[in-house]
C-alpha cells in the first residue's frame, strides 16, 4: 500500500513533515484548529494504544511542541491515523497526462548502419514530442563511430539551436555528480581565500618595512 511505503524510510514524524503532512492533505490556507486536531488526535491514539517506546530526536520537535512520539507502529495501530494516511493514495505528487505511443519514437540503436539509417529517417519523417534512442550497440563492431555521427546529425537536424541551459561546444562538464562540482566549489574558494590572505600579508609586509625604514632614516639624519 502506498500509505505504508510513504513512512518506511523513516522512523517517526517529525513536527515538519506532519506539517507537509496535512498541507497536502487540505485546501489552504492551512487553519490553526486543522493542525489542532491532528495533534489531539495524536495524543489520543498514544493514550490508547501502547506500542514500542521511540525516543523522538529534539531536531524532529519544535521547542513549544507537546506531542508525542509519531512511530510508524502508532499510525498502522491507530484506525484514525491509518485512514487519513489512506488519503494520500489520492494525491497525486506531480500533475502528469496519459500520452499514446504515437507521442513517442522508441528505437533501438544497434551497430546496424543500414537500420539504423532507417530507422533515423523515420524519426525525421514522423515528429514526435518524445525521443527514446536506447543504445544497443556491440563494443566490438567498427561501425559505431558512424552510428555515432548518425544520430548526432539527427538530432543537430531536428534540434539546430542549443537549448540555453547547455554548454558551448568547446566546454565540457568535468563534474558528473552535484556533490563533485559542490567539493570543488569548496576547494576553489579555500584556495582563492588564502590566496587572498598571502597578497594581504604581503602588502602589510611591505608597507611595515617601508615604513620602518622611513622611521629609521629619520632617526639616522637627525
Amino acid at each position: 500500500m502506498s500509505f505504508i511505503l510513504f513512512l518506511l524510510p523513516i522512523s517517526t514524524l517529525s513536527d515538519r513533515e506532519i506539517r507537509t503532512l496535512l498541507a497536502s492533505l487540505h485546501d489552504l490556507p492551512l487553519h490553526y484548529n486543522i493542525v489542532h486536531e491532528f495533534h489531539q488526535l495524536v495524543k489520543n491514539c498514544s493514550a490508547n494504544h501502547h506500542t514500542k517506546i521511540i525516543p523522538t530526536p529534539v531536531y524532529e520537535r519544535y521547542a513549544d511542541s507537546d506531542l508525542p512520539t509519531v512511530s510508524l507502529e502508532l499510525m498502522l495501530r491507530c484506525e484514525p491515523l491509518t485512514l487519513l494516511l489512506r488519503k494520500l493514495e489520492k494525491v497525486k505528487k506531480y500533475k502528469y497526462s496519459h500520452l499514446s505511443d504515437d507521442a513517442i519514437h522508441f528505437k533501438m540503436v544497434t551497430s546496424n548502419v543500414s537500420i539504423v539509417i532507417h530507422m533515423l529517417d523515420e524519426v525525421r519523417k514522423n515528429k514526435r514530442k518524445f525521443i527514446c534512442l536506447n543504445s544497443n550497440l556491440d563494443p566490438k563492431s567498427k561501425s559505431n563511430d558512424l552510428i555515432h555521427a548518425l544520430v548526432q546529425d539527427t538530432y543537430e537536424s531536428l534540434f539546430p539551436l542549443p537549448s540555453y541551459f547547455e554548454l558551448p561546444l568547446n566546454y565540457r562538464n568535468r563534474f558528473l555528480y552535484m556533490e563533485e562540482l559542490v567539493a570543488w566549489r569548496k576547494w576553489r574558494d579555500f584556495v582563492r581565500a588564502l590566496i587572498y590572505a598571502c597578497l594581504a600579508s604581503l602588502v602589510f609586509l611591505t608597507l611595515v618595512n617601508f615604513f620602518s625604514a622611513e622611521t629609521f632614516y629619520q632617526w639616522t639624519y637627525c
